[in-house]
């Protein structure tokens, strides 16, 4: 070993470490001699870890008479370099930008034939250097500057050896290296790179692969996992919809179904609640649902993987983020400031993006009311709330993974009761399952064939470990010593049926009926924070959260005293009750969070003269107007003094009161 440079087995890892010795390179070479006519296959796994962005570890070739050598290295800032040095003079074959993994994660390997030696790293090629380059009869390593350095599985063979050797094991490539449990060191985990610091999940766990722990926050690190399970689970089961109740789809289903997941997110988010760990969870559930595809999309930039094929079913990465976070944004707008403002979102965009979510909102509401049950969180539902249906089983099989093992202990429980409100909200004509496993592949799906859809723990996994190698600056999820120290909060807004917020100097809450006409008639529709979406028609309930409900009598009456009152009509019709403003936007739908709940209540503010105890009394064209209705919970969500006359210009016409033609 040159002077400050050491060595040491850790695990199946031969770590080189060098702590002092700027600058200076250390280099294992086996004297083999040269490939001859049956060629030579090198390969090993390699891990740096170093504060020096130019430190690297890679695979040799020299000769030992001239001293020339050629060398793929991977960096420490993940550059891939392949340069050869031959009579002095240094020769720039191929650079690659963040070709590497890092992390321990990089397979190198080395193919001498008659046509040159080629390099390949996580098998893609490299570049080739040309046979009349370099006579080589030596192969090896060599690492560079300070930090830490890991070799492991390290191969040198004939071609016909390394084509036997995969034959035998039935693959055509080597697997990460592996050891056996007595030859573990305390503390390293079977098969974890050098330089990583196990946190306390990765030493409760034996498997492959690290658990990110993000900032060490419960808060963080359950928005974090549940953000990327949840977005990707109701992703697939809005095919599952699709599928098995042969739902139309009016655009490309991948890009449908990612607004059905941007949809179920953002909800959470629009009701407070008292819990601010609750509130924060439901936020930042749907940042990183949303934040998945802008980051891989930059990664992808910023490693020129170019554009997805414009064939493919799938809308390019920064495309799918625009997308689903214009939906959430628009939803509720203050929350989601922040995340437009970093991510560069443009005015233009952003001030489509309510739009986009009130008629995305309707669609999936509308096209899907047949088959979902009515209840408080869907007033659409034409279904009654005990019709029968199937129901979603969910199934969690072993996993080799820590992070399989990590969420299956941890968020079965949710995620179970996650698909028990779905089998409760949507009339489903066949058992569906959903699996979570290990699988072959980075994917998720869902299956008509067998009513099925699997989430794979590696998918989950590999997202998580993207965003925290950004966020923690872990390397492929790993805490190291340049990550250990990294943190970053969270805060954000959620879900709740906040508590009701009717004005206190109503008449009565008690609707009754007048004459013939029966205002006070039950639907059995639930009272709901939600928004009616559009068009607006359909039964009514009998209360509103936001508001107090007033009969044609007691309005009558109060219209007779001669008291102010501030009258709206959220109808289309011709004429309407006198005294009467019509505005029908103020019915529309959308959210409680949208700007135009803002709007609304700085336009009623203006209309009362900033008078807080002046009654503002919404009605529509009658019992089956639910315009009415989201126009007096939007009044009550501002806290102004509201009243919701719910039997409408239907109700006034059957008393035989007189209206007047609406003022154009």
């Amino acid at each position: 070993m040159r002077q400050g440079w050491t060595s040491r087995d850790q695990g199946p890892w031969f770590v080189l470490q060098n702590d002092d010795a700027k600058e200076t390179e250390q280099t294992l070479v086996l004297g083999r001699g040269a490939a001859g006519k049956a060629g030579r296959y090198v390969s090993a796994r390699l891990a740096v870890e170093s504060k020096q962005p130019a430190a690297s570890i890679g695979l040799l070739t020299r000769n030992t008479g001239s001293g020339d050598l050629c060398l793929m290295e991977v960096t420490a800032s993940a550059d891939v370099n392949l340069l050869c040095v031959v009579r002095g003079k240094n020769i720039k074959i191929a650079n690659v930008p963040k070709a590497a993994k890092l992390g321990g994660d990089d397979f190198a390997q080395l193919v001498e034939a008659d046509d040159g030696a080629t390099f390949f790293l996580n098998g893609k090629k490299i570049g080739t250097v040309d046979p009349g380059t370099l006579a080589v009869d030596q192969v090896g390593i060599m690492a560079y500057d300070t930090g830490m350095f890991g070799i492991a599985g390290f191969k040198a063979m004939t071609l016909a050896e390394a084509k036997q050797a995969a034959d035998n094991a039935g693959a055509g490539n080597d697997q990460k290296p592996t050891e056996k449990a007595s030859d573990r060191k305390s503390g390293t985990p079977a098969g974890d790179p050098p330089g990583v610091i196990p946190n306390a999940m990765e030493q409760r766990y034996q498997g492959i692969g690290p658990i990110p722990e993000f900032d060490g926050t419960s808060v963080r690190r359950v928005a974090a996992y549940l953000g990327i399970t949840q977005s990707i689970f109701i992703h697939e089961f809005g095919h599952a919809l699709i599928g098995e109740l042969d739902l139309p789809s009016t655009g490309p289903e991948e890009d449908a179904v990612d607004i059905f997941s941007a949809l179920h997110l953002v909800d959470p988010t629009i009701y407070k609640t008292d819990d601010k760990d609750i509130e924060a969870i439901g936020r930042e559930v749907a940042v990183y649902g949303a934040l998945q595809w802008y980051y891989s999309g930059k990664l992808g930039e910023a490693n020129g993987r170019g554009e997805t094929p414009w064939q493919d079913e799938h809308t390019t990465d920064l495309k799918r983020f625009r997308n689903f976070f214009c939906v959430i944004y628009g939803g509720n707008p203050t929350v989601f400031q922040n995340i437009a403002d970093g991510t560069g979102m443009d005015e233009r965009t952003l001030s489509r993006c309510e739009g986009e979510y009130t008629k995305q909102n309707r669609a999936w509401r509308t096209i899907l009311a047949p088959y979902t049950r009515v209840g408080p969180w869907h007033p659409e539902g034409t279904q009654p709330a005990n019709a029968r249906g199937a129901r979603i089983t969910v199934r969690f099989e072993p996993s080799k993974y820590r992070v399989g093992q990590f969420f299956k202990d941890a968020f079965s429980d949710g995620v179970i009761s996650n698909a028990d409100e779905l089998s409760k909200t949507y009339v489903l004509p066949r058992p569906l399952t959903v699996v979570y496993r290990d699988c072959d592949e980075l994917n998720a799906w869902y299956s008509h064939d067998d009513a099925s859809i699997t989430m794979c723990y590696n998918l989950l996994g590999s997202m998580i470990n993207m965003i925290s190698d950004i966020e923690m600056k872990t390397s492929d999820g790993w805490t190291t010593a340049r990550s250990a120290a990294t943190a970053k909060g969270a805060g954000g807004a959620a879900p709740s049926n906040a508590p009701s917020n009717a004005p206190s100097n109503a008449p009565s809450n008690a609707p009754s009926s007048s004459g013939s006409f029966n205002e006070a008639k039950d639907f059995g529709t639930p009272p709901t924070l939600v928004l009616f979406p559009a068009p607006y028609k359909g039964p009514t309930p009998t209360t509103n959260p936001r508001a107090r409900v007033v009969t044609t009598a007691q309005l009558a009456d109060f219209l007779k005293s001669g008291d102010k009152v501030l009258l709206i009509d959220t109808s289309r019709g011709d004429q309407t009750i006198p005294g009467a403003i019509q505005e029908p936007e103020t019915g529309r739908d959308g959210s409680l969070t949208d700007t135009m709940q803002e709007r609304l209540v700085e336009w009623l503010a203006s209309k009362t003269q900033g008078d807080a105890k002046l009654p503002i009394v919404f009605f529509g064209s009658g019992l089956n107007d639910r315009s009415s209705y989201n126009a007096a919970l939007r009044s009550g969500e501002g806290k102004l003094n509201t009243f919701w006359y719910r039997g409408g210009i239907e109700a006034w016409v059957a008393a035989g009161l007189p209206l007047r033609p609406v003022t154009k």
